[in-house]
Parts: C-alpha cells; sequence; structure tokens
C-alpha cells in the first residue's frame, strides 16, 4: 500500500494507552477487504483469529468491543457488526458505502457514522443520507455527522469522537476473562 502502516498503529497505540483500551489493527491482504470483493473469508478469517487471540491473551470486557474502520473498512466494520452484535456492540465507522444486512435484528449495535460534505466518492446526497435514513428505519441508533470542509479522508479528530461516543455508554468496564472463541460473519 502506499501509507505507513506502522506510523498508523503507533498512533492507535498511543491512543489505546491514552483511552485506556485495546485495539487491534488488522489489515487487508488485498487492495480491500476480499469479503467485499468476492465473499471470500481469508480476511475475516484471519480477523476472527486475531480477535480471539487478544481475548485469550488481554482482559477484554466481551459486553463492550467495537469495530471502527473507513471508506472500504467502514463498510466492512459496519457489517460485521450488524451481522454480530453479540459480539460487536458499537460500530465507528467514517465514509460508509453500504453494508451488508444483519440477518437477525433482535440485537442492535450503536452506530457512529461520519461523512465528508465534500466527499465525491460518497456523497452526501446520493450515499451519506440514504444510508443514514436506511438504517434508522430499520431501528438502529445512529448518531450522524457530516463534516463541513472534509472530504473522502480521515479527519485527525474522528478518533477521538468516535472514542468518546463509544465510552460515553460502554465505558472502560471491569474487563473480564474472555469466553469462548467467537465466529464472525458466519
Amino acid at each position: 500500500m502506499d501509507w505507513n502502516f506502522l506510523s498508523f498503529t503507533e498512533r492507535w497505540q498511543q491512543d489505546a494507552k491514552h483511552y485506556g483500551v485495546a485495539i487491534l489493527v488488522p489489515e487487508s491482504r488485498g487492495p480491500t477487504w476480499d469479503y467485499l470483493l468476492t465473499g471470500q473469508r481469508q480476511d475475516m478469517d484471519f480477523m476472527e483469529l486475531a480477535i480471539n487471540e487478544v481475548r485469550r491473551h488481554v482482559p477484554i470486557d466481551d459486553s463492550s468491543i467495537a469495530v471502527m474502520g473507513m471508506s472500504d473498512g467502514g463498510s466492512l466494520g459496519l457489517s460485521m457488526a450488524l451481522r454480530n452484535p453479540s459480539l460487536l456492540r458499537t460500530a465507528l465507522v467514517q465514509a460508509v458505502g453500504f453494508f451488508v444486512d444483519a440477518r437477525d435484528a433482535r440485537e442492535k449495535p450503536r452506530i457512529f457514522l461520519e461523512y465528508g460534505a465534500k466527499d465525491r466518492l460518497f456523497t452526501p446526497e446520493a450515499v451519506a443520507r440514504p444510508l443514514c435514513a436506511r438504517l434508522r428505519a430499520a431501528g438502529y441508533s445512529v448518531e450522524f455527522s457530516m463534516v463541513p470542509d472534509a472530504g473522502h479522508m480521515v479527519r485527525e479528530q474522528f478518533f477521538a469522537s468516535a472514542m468518546d461516543f463509544w465510552l460515553s455508554e460502554s465505558g472502560p468496564a471491569d474487563a473480564r476473562q474472555a469466553s469462548a472463541p467467537r465466529k464472525l460473519l458466519r
């Protein structure tokens, strides 16, 4: 890829310490997540393995796991939360292009959804507002924001805003030992 993955992970490590949370930062093997392009599971199986490995070694509150992503990562993250709400209780996503509908809508994750008003890829009128309306019509709690001067890129303050949203409800609770390994998007 044409970006420095190590610099992102170093920054997220600082943020994790600041907020008192564990952060897992997976990277797709190809230009985007294989599940989105082809329905293949190589990336999903890796994420499932990685999440369960973290849950084995780090005390995690299983009732307070969130997923975060931007663009394709946001589409995948939102889809994962909608399809796995018993594991992923909150979706913190930006510039989502689409999502895979939930199989069973009894449990509903909380959603923090942000777009840039000047996003030419996922424009407010064609993508952002209709997607938000579709989620709300399905009964999801959505915190929606449109950043006036932003385009299709990660806003520096997104992480802090998303963390405030996530932790305002769940809070860094007393971590419990992880339960049995969990399956994703089955």
